[in-house]
């Protein structure tokens, strides 16, 4: 028996293997098809109830989407709770929420995994463009603002100006040890270590990002302010972006209605002046289109509008807009007008006009920007 026994041993070893191995393989099948049917229906998931008790269920190398998914139900729901018109259909916010997000991102991330961090110049490279800057006379200063000085509405003082500042700025760069040189040069470098291992638009930054929203989801700070720029920086947030928040009415860096069952707006900011920019969408049954309600390069709309303003002028897309809508179903618009030489943040006046279609425009009235305008009829 024992002979048999010793026989019997390794053919009921094999026979089990066998059937572990089959074992494994089903429930690896049954596995696999529980996360590609759990993959499947999570773009269709605009419940963050819901997504959160799935948080725990997803792979880390899955998390990234699952928070992008979490993200647009985020947004989705805000929407839902914040706009006063009640009656949108789930298909047009879904499409408004999408527009948002593809307005603030940039969906392209950078595998970084094999990088390493390498220097963008070396000290002596660093040193020779601190020697070479140095070593500018006034000669050579002014002819760098040659062709500023031919610029339109540039005078001689402002060149003269200028030119000042650059031979002040050479001569203090003069004083610099080398030591000061190295420390400056140490910062730089610093600097780019740290973006470059922080880069949300690389896999290195991405996978930071995750953690930290990781720690809020388990801390249930998910729905803070910190968290949600945070997910918007792992769905591929413009470097520097502010991404906009739904609201009840126009803010700077939001989304809103301008015409509550009809126009949506949203606001792309960066906190420079020239970084602020409006988009604006009209609903056409279950569909948006986008709209531009600024007559830019309208050659009537600008001779007539130009009779009535001294000098050039321009619009500003940081300026936004009101819309409101008549009893003509006509769409009154409301901006500012911009005169040559004002800055960003300051226009000079004020411009009303109107279209039907946002393709056609009719200047209506003009005044300055007072905080009691008095407006002239454009006729």
């Amino acid at each position: 028996m024992r002979i048999f026994g010793c026989w019997l041993q390794p053919h009921l070893n094999s026979a089990l293997k066998m059937k572990m191995k089959k074992i494994l393989t089903i429930s690896s099948i049954i596995f696999g098809g529980f996360l590609f049917a759990q993959n499947a229906n999570l773009k269709q998931n605009f419940s963050t109830s819901e997504l959160v008790k799935l948080q725990n269920s997803f792979p880390e190398n899955q998390k990234s989407e699952f928070y992008r998914q979490y993200f647009r139900a985020k947004i989705f729901e805000d929407i839902k709770r914040e706009f006063k018109y009640k009656k949108y259909s789930d298909d047009v916010l879904k499409k408004f929420t999408d527009s948002v997000i593809a307005g603030n991102t940039y969906n392209k991330i950078e595998n970084t995994d094999n990088e390493i961090f390498t220097p963008s110049e070396t000290f002596e490279q660093f040193l020779k463009i601190h020697n070479d800057y140095i070593s500018q006379d006034e000669i050579k200063v002014r002819k760098d603002f040659e062709n500023y000085s031919k610029l339109k509405g540039v005078t001689k003082k402002d060149v003269e100006d200028l030119v000042e500042i650059r031979l002040n700025q050479i001569n203090d760069a003069k004083l610099k040890t080398i030591a000061d040189l190295k420390k400056e040069y140490e910062d730089k470098i610093s600097g780019e270590k740290e973006y470059f291992e922080n880069d949300p638009l690389t896999s290195r930054g991405i996978e930071k990002i995750i953690k930290q929203i990781d720690q809020n989801f388990s801390k249930k700070l998910q729905n803070s302010e910190e968290n949600y720029q945070l997910l918007a920086q792992n769905s591929g947030l413009f470097p520097g972006q502010t991404f906009p928040v739904a609201t009840s009415q126009p803010e700077e860096a939001a989304i809103y209605e301008t015409i509550p069952g009809e126009i949506l707006t949203y606001v792309t900011e960066n906190g420079y002046a020239a970084g602020r920019h409006y988009a604006s969408f009209k609903i056409s049954k279950n569909n948006l289109i986008l709209i531009n309600p600024i007559p830019y390069e309208n050659q009537s709309f600008e001779k007539k509008v130009s009779k009535y303003v001294k000098g050039d002028w321009r619009f500003e897309d940081r300026a936004g807009y009101e819309i409101k809508k008549n009893n003509n179903g006509e769409y009154i618009i409301l901006t500012s007008l911009y005169k040559e030489d004002d800055a960003n943040c300051c226009p000079s006046m004020f411009l009303e006009y109107k279209t039907k279609d946002f393709k056609n425009f009719i200047p209506l009235r003009i005044s300055q920007n007072d905080e009691k305008p008095k407006w002239i009829i454009i006729k």
